[in-house]
């Protein structure tokens, strides 16, 4: 964070750098015209360097609110400040691929868990309209039951 604040005081220097009509070094100020250019090229060189200096800093603090939005919305715990190093933000990625890697393997049990149930859909094919009606002379058992139960159980919002 220190950064930010010396980049905001670089930003001041910049935008009063033009301001100012009386040089540190002890001179008598300016007793001349600029008739080349060169100082207006200068002052207006400055104000442009701290106008891209601010956006860039408000960039800067919109990504970073987003990273951590991003972590936050992973929903595993993770949490990393707006004022953390570039460095501790780049382990980012690597978080969102383990919440990935773990929804693929719920999701896998998912199905696998489902599978004895479609199976027995497909024998009620096609569709009479009788979707109230109870299934009978299926081929599944207690245990897959019980598989779909426990996917159910491990996949977020699931529970009984």
């Amino acid at each position: 964070m220190s950064e930010l604040v010396e980049m905001t005081g670089l930003v001041e220097r910049l935008n009063n750098i033009w301001l100012d009509d009386d040089h540190e070094r002890g001179c008598e100020g300016r007793n001349y015209t600029c008739t080349c250019g060169f100082d207006e090229q200068t002052w207006d060189t400055a104000k442009e360097a701290a106008a891209e200096i601010t956006r860039l800093q408000a960039e800067n603090a919109s990504l970073r609110q987003t990273i951590h939005e991003c972590a936050n919305a992973l929903g595993n715990g993770a949490y990393i400040a707006p004022s953390c190093s570039v460095e501790f933000m780049a382990d980012l990625p690597k978080e969102i691929s383990i919440v990935c890697s773990d929804l693929r393997e719920q999701v896998e049990k998912a199905r696998e868990a489902l599978e004895p149930f479609a199976r027995v859909a497909d024998s009620y094919e096609p569709d009479e309209g009788d979707d109230a009606c109870v299934a009978w002379a299926h081929d599944f058992t207690i245990g897959s039951l019980r598989r779909a139960r426990d996917a159910r159980r491990t996949t977020k919002g699931g529970g009984e």
